[in-house]
């Protein structure tokens, strides 16, 4: 499952939106990845690689999810959806280029340039 949350809400191309900018729309849909996985690991898994319907209602069956989404693309949404087939190639490249939000720098730092050690530094002082 953690490979299918990665997957879903982690992608170079998508941003993340300030507090005074997200909405629902842009934090469910926009920023959320089909990663498509082979037809039979999707049906072992309940289909949970076809994700974006999920966002838009919990309330969709998991066998339902294949047609939810079809019906997704056939709408104005449609330009707003992100879909991939997965490989190990995608993944990978997701891994090694996933970054941290620097809340001092107002943007994504890379987990090597120290920017996991300030996200971590940023919380001590926070309350629990």
């Amino acid at each position: 499952m953690s490979l299918y949350t990665f997957l879903h809400h982690t992608a170079t191309d998508k941003r993340v939106y300030l507090p005074e900018e997200w909405t629902p729309f842009l934090g469910q849909v926009e920023s959320t990845i089909n990663c498509l996985f082979p037809r039979i690991i999707s049906w072992i898994h309940f289909n949970i690689d076809v994700h974006l319907p999920h966002h838009v209602s919990t309330k969709v069956p998991c066998y339902h999810l294949r047609q939810a989404n079809s019906a997704l693309r056939s709408s104005p949404y449609a330009r707003y959806m992100t879909e991939r087939p997965f490989s190990v190639a995608y993944l990978v490249r997701q891994v090694r280029h996933c970054q941290v939000w620097d809340e001092a720098l107002q943007r994504y730092t890379s987990v090597r340039s120290g920017g996991l050690i300030r996200a971590a530094e940023s919380r001590e002082g926070m309350p629990s």
